[in-house]
């Protein structure tokens, strides 16, 4: 995997991930499964995210850092044309980005106007 340490996830405006799973900013989680398409979804560009929680503006991305095992996966569409996310059984949300911090990524990605 690469070497970069911290990555993307995003939440729904309450924190909460896919299935409604609860985070809080600097909480530590893991899944006892290995299912590892059930894992927790994160991504290496900011913009890969944005289409995963349907929740627009009121979206909230943090910086994680997977901590457990790793799952790669090829996406069919990222909507950034990256083509992979990636999956941890236990994952470590370090801090979100303000609205400010999300717009400087996402610029410097060249993420397209119309995932924003």
């Amino acid at each position: 995997m690469e070497n970069q340490k911290y990555y993307y996830k995003s939440f729904s405006k309450s924190l909460c991930g896919r299935e409604g799973f609860q985070f809080k900013v600097g909480g530590e989680y893991q899944l006892d499964h290995n299912d590892t398409w059930r894992w927790f979804h994160y991504a290496r560009y900011a913009s890969s995210t944005l289409i995963h929680t349907g929740e627009g503006e009121t979206a909230r991305i943090c910086l994680v850092e997977p901590l457990g095992e790793i799952a790669k996966f090829k996406a069919r569409n990222d909507g950034y044309n990256k083509g992979f996310y990636f999956t941890t059984n236990k994952i470590k949300i370090v801090r979100e980005l303000s609205y400010e911090e999300i717009m400087s990524v996402l610029e410097k990605e060249k993420c397209p106007f119309y995932l924003i």
